[in-house]
C-alpha cells in the first residue's frame, strides 16, 4: 500500500494553524501576554541578579588582590625596616670604630707633642749646659792667655 500524502495546514504569521477557534482566543492571548511579561520580568531579574553576583565576585577578587598586595607590602616594609636596622647598626659600629681610632690618634698626637716638648726642654738644657761649658772653657783660656 502506498503512503498517503498528508495535506499541510496553512498557518498565520505567528505560525498558528488557521482555525475557527481564533475568535475565542482572547483570554488565552491575554494570559499568554501576562505570562510573557512574567517570564520577561523573571529573565530581567535573573540578568540583574547575575550582574549583581558578577559585581560581587569582581569586588571579592579585587578585595583579595588588595589584601594580598597589602600583605606583601607589609612583608616588604618589614624586610626594609630589618635591613635598615642592620644598616644603622653597622653604621654605628663604623662610627664607633672611627671614633676610637680618632681618639687613639689624638692620644698619640698628645704623647708626641709631650715628647717633643720634653725633647725641646732637654735640648735647651743641653744647649745651656754646652754654652756654660764653652763659656767656662773660654774664660779659662782667656785667663791662661792673660
Amino acid at each position: 500500500m502506498a503512503p498517503r500524502k498528508v495535506a499541510k495546514q496553512r498557518s498565520t504569521a505567528n505560525n498558528r494553524p488557521l482555525s475557527n477557534v481564533d475568535a475565542f482566543d482572547a483570554p488565552q492571548s491575554q494570559l499568554s501576554q501576562e505570562s510573557q511579561e512574567h517570564v520577561t520580568k523573571k529573565v530581567e531579574d535573573a540578568i540583574n541578579n547575575s550582574k549583581q553576583q558578577a559585581r560581587k565576585r569582581r569586588k571579592e577578587r579585587h578585595d583579595a588582590v588588595f589584601q594580598a598586595t597589602n600583605a606583601r607590602c607589609d612583608e616588604l616594609r618589614g624586610l626594609i625596616d630589618e635591613a635598615y636596622g642592620r644598616y644603622e647598626d653597622k653604621l654605628e659600629e663604623i662610627r664607633n670604630a672611627k671614633l676610637e681610632h680618632l681618639e687613639q690618634l689624638l692620644q698619640q698626637r698628645q704623647e708626641l707633642e709631650q715628647s717633643l716638648d720634653d725633647d725641646e726642654g732637654a735640648m735647651d738644657k743641653l744647649y745651656m749646659t754646652m754654652a756654660e761649658k764653652l763659656q767656662i772653657a773660654l774664660d779659662s783660656r782667656l785667663e791662661n792667655l792673660a
